[in-house]
């Protein structure tokens, strides 16, 4: 990549200053931060530990660089090597998601949301077109709440199938919920499908009839991740602030990072902006085309 040699100097100039001067030390970058979303699969029933999906997700995030949080009101799960918190619900149905997602969001702002949720409405007996209307309750409100604080995009999951004679109910929602995202997508919502029910083996992948066992449970961590690490706020961006101005804070940011390669302590893949696994002075000098915008 060729660099212009004057912006080149000043950038480095900067670099210099802001590393070393006191008023001007760098940032800790911004966390991601992700609300895991649902009923017992969320929280994990079946694994190992009660883990579930979560601490596997985790483990993916930051070896790959990614700084996040996990947020939420609920806090389990054994080791405690990983972020812990998520809404993980035992035994709620989508309309008990649907009438605490708003205070949940208020609580714990989210910028990125994976659902996960349907299975025990199916085993109470409740029909999947009430199931996908509830559905789309929730990412109703999640619209609303965005709408008055910070954009929210949510990873919106064909939850996974079961080992017993309801398993074709599951499968008929799994179209209902895929034909609900795409009519919101097509109108614009920040919404990603994640289909869990073809990323596990059935029964092989399951602890009982419907809980994943650890192997399952690590295949859903893998799906989420594949589609998750495509949406803007896990993407290489010179904004971190994500206020639409790339400046001396978001130099400050980059500063942390800079030098660093995919495994070290201080790399962070968003500010890996040609996607290498180094951070280095090719990133900085795309950086320097996006700053002052």
């Amino acid at each position: 990549m060729r660099k212009c040699p004057s912006l080149w100097r000043w950038l480095t100039a900067v670099l210099v200053v802001m590393a070393y001067a006191p008023t001007a030390s760098p940032q800790t970058p911004a966390p991601i931060r992700i609300m895991l979303l649902g009923d017992s699969i969320t929280y994990g029933t079946g694994s190992t530990g009660i883990v579930g999906y979560r601490r596997p997700l985790y483990q993916l995030l930051i070896e790959t660089g990614y700084h996040v949080d996990f947020i939420g009101s609920q806090t389990s799960g054994s080791p405690a090597d990983f972020d812990r918190n998520h809404e993980g619900h035992s035994g709620w149905r989508a309309d008990q998601i649907r009438d605490n997602i708003t205070a949940w969001l208020n609580s714990t702002p989210a910028d990125v949301i994976l659902l996960h949720i349907g299975t025990n409405d199916i085993s109470q007996g409740q029909n999947p077109s009430s199931t996908r209307n509830e559905i789309g309750q929730i990412l109703d409100l999640i619209d609303t709440w965005e709408a008055t604080h910070n954009p929210v995009w949510v990873a919106l999951a064909r939850i996974i199938n079961r080992n017993d004679w309801r398993s074709g109910t599951t499968t008929t929602l799994n179209g209902l919920i895929q034909g609900l995202a795409d009519t919101r997508i097509a109108a614009g919502d920040r919404i990603v499908v994640v289909d869990m029910e073809n990323a596990l083996s059935y029964p092989g992948d399951l602890a009982d009839t419907v809980h994943p066992n650890d192997s399952g449970y690590g295949k859903m961590a893998a799906a989420w991740f594949a589609e998750i690490v495509t949406l803007p706020p896990l993407l290489p961006n010179s904004d971190d602030e994500g206020d639409a101005d790339v400046d001396g804070y978001d130099l400050s940011v980059f500063i942390t990072a800079f030098g660093s390669a995919a495994g070290d302590l201080n790399y962070d893949a968003r500010r890996d902006l040609d996607s290498n696994g180094i951070v280095s002075e090719d990133d900085l000098a795309l950086f320097a085309q996006a700053f002052g915008d």
